[in-house]
């Protein structure tokens, strides 16, 4: 793929209720133009499909690691990760040590399993055991999907500090970064 992505800007109707459907409005092609906008000159990732089950997706991002290894003909390499990217450069590291001559982590976390006894541990009531089952499906970026057309002025004011942060770097900051950043979280997550 060169570096340039064309994109096309259908022109149909549609009714009300299509409209309606459409208030989070967002697409792959409108997050690779605020990359591109932002990213001009690093990488994009990729948005893969994992599953479901956390220690096959781990299992997955592993191999990728491993994949990536092998594309760049390394036989042993320093691994940094951040955040969850140090959960997956442990995880990498735990099932091939004698590939990684330095493991760096910064700020790493995962998630521990959930323990099977929480029911008996707290006694909730009813209704705060109803609002968790309710609350369950959404995440923290949940609020950015649902601000719909919304989204990018809802990060520009919730996040000028990433802003002031790249605005030396990033022509048109205050307009790019946060458009980046809806572009990115409203997608559906992997």
């Amino acid at each position: 793929m060169s570096g340039e992505i064309s994109f096309e800007i259908e022109k149909k109707q549609e009714s009300w209720f299509g409209s309606w459907l459409k208030w989070c409005p967002t697409s792959l092609s409108l997050l690779r133009e605020a990359e591109k906008a932002l990213l001009s000159r690093f990488g994009r990732s990729s948005r893969p499909t994992f599953t479901k089950d956390p220690l096959e997706a781990e299992r997955e991002f592993i191999i990728t690691i491993e994949a990536w290894r092998e594309k760049m003909t390394l036989d042993k390499f320093i691994l940094l990760g951040h955040s969850f990217g140090g959960f997956l450069a442990a995880s990498y590291a735990i099932k091939y040590p004698e590939r990684v001559e330095h493991l760096i982590l910064a700020d790493p976390w995962g998630f521990p399993e959930r323990p099977l006894d929480v029911g008996e541990r707290y006694n909730f009531p009813f209704w705060v055991k109803a609002i968790g089952a309710i609350l369950q499906p959404f995440n923290p970026l949940f609020i950015v999907r649902t601000a719909g057309p919304l989204g990018p002025k809802l990060l520009q004011k919730a996040r000028p500090d990433l802003i002031h942060k790249f605005s030396g770097m990033v022509k048109d900051a205050e307009e790019v970064i946060p458009n980046y950043l809806y572009h990115c979280n409203a997608q559906d997550p992997t």
